[in-house]
C-alpha cells in the first residue's frame, strides 16, 4: 500500500529558537506515515531558494517519493512560528508568506499517478481538493484535515465525497459534527490536544486520552503526525479505536522536538 499528500509544503523558522526546518501539512504528514513504514509520496509546487534543495534532501533521506513535487521560479512558501513557555505553537498575522504554493497545478498525467495510490491526504483549503473529489475512485481512501477552518457548511459539502474528516475546533466541540458523521457514515475525528481526541463514527462516540510528556518542546505538525498514525492503522485493518491510539503515539513524537518533521 502507498500514500501520497498534497497541500502546504513550506519552510519554517522559529525566530526564537534560532531554526528553521522543512515543514507544511502535506510534507508533516508524508514524514511521519513514511517513518510508520508506509510508502509515501508528496506533491505539491516549491520554489527555487536554498528552502527548497533543504526540503528536496528531507525527502532523500526519509526515502518519500517526490516525482509530483514541483520546483517554480521563486520563493518555497515559509511561516514563522513562536511557543508559549508550554511548547504551544502560535503564529503572528504576516508571517505567513505565501511564495510559489498556489502557482502550479495538477496536470492529467499527475493525477493518473495520485489515483494509483491506497491513501490521498490533503486539506480542507488546497486548490486541488474538489477536483480530487470529483476524480477519486472506489479505491482510494480520501482524508481530509478541515484544521481550524472547520464550519458545517463546509464539512456537509465533503462528507459524502471523501472517506475520513480531521478538525482542530478552536472552541469546543461543534454540536453537528455527531449527527453529520452519523447522516454520512464517515469518522469525524476531533483532535483536541492535550486534551486529547474524539472520533464520531456510526453513531458511537470513540475517545482517546492524549499521552503525558514531561516537556513539551513544539506542537507543530501535532495534528499532522496524528493524521498520519490515525490513517497508517486504519489503512493496516485497525478498529477507529487502534487507529486513535497509534495517532496519539505518533503526536507524541513530533511534541518532543522542533517542527512537524522532527
Amino acid at each position: 500500500m502507498k500514500s501520497i499528500s498534497f497541500s502546504a509544503i513550506c519552510y519554517d523558522h522559529f525566530p526564537e529558537k534560532n531554526k528553521s526546518v522543512p515543514g507544511g501539512n502535506s510534507l508533516n504528514f508524508a514524514v511521519q506515515i513514511r517513518r510508520l513504514g508506509l510508502s509515501s509520496a508528496v506533491a505539491g509546487f516549491i520554489g527555487t531558494d536554498p528552502a527548497a534543495s533543504q526540503i528536496e534532501a528531507l525527502c532523500f533521506r526519509e526515502g518519500i517519493d517526490t516525482r509530483l513535487m514541483f520546483r517554480i521560479e521563486g520563493n518555497t512558501a515559509s511561516n514563522k512560528l513562536y511557543n508559549t513557555d508550554d511548547g504551544e505553537r502560535y503564529a503572528r498575522e504576516g508571517d505567513w508568506q505565501n511564495g510559489v504554493k498556489d502557482d502550479g497545478w495538477f496536470d492529467d498525467k499527475a493525477w493518473q499517478y495520485i489515483l494509483t495510490h491506497d491513501l490521498i491526504a490533503t486539506t480542507c483549503n488546497d486548490q486541488h481538493l474538489d477536483e480530487l473529489t470529483r476524480r477519486k475512485s472506489t479505491n482510494n481512501l480520501v482524508s481530509v484535515d478541515f484544521m481550524h477552518l472547520y464550519s458545517g457548511e463546509l464539512l456537509s459539502k465533503y462528507l459524502s465525497k471523501i472517506d475520513i474528516a480531521f478538525l482542530s475546533p478552536v472552541a469546543g466541540i461543534p454540536w453537528e459534527i455527531e449527527d453529520l458523521s452519523g447522516i454520512f457514515q464517515k469518522p469525524v475525528v476531533i483532535m483536541l490536544g492535550a486534551e486529547g481526541s474524539l472520533t464520531f463514527f456510526q453513531g458511537k462516540k470513540f475517545v482517546q486520552k492524549a499521552y503525558k510528556v514531561e516537556k513539551v518542546t513544539d506542537t507543530t505538525g501535532c495534528g499532522d503526525a496524528y493524521h498520519a498514525g490515525f490513517c497508517y492503522a486504519l489503512l493496516n485493518g485497525g478498529t477507529i479505536q487502534d487507529a486513535m491510539k497509534l495517532g496519539t503515539e505518533t503526536a507524541t513524537k513530533v511534541l518532543k522536538g522542533v517542527g512537524g518533521t522532527f
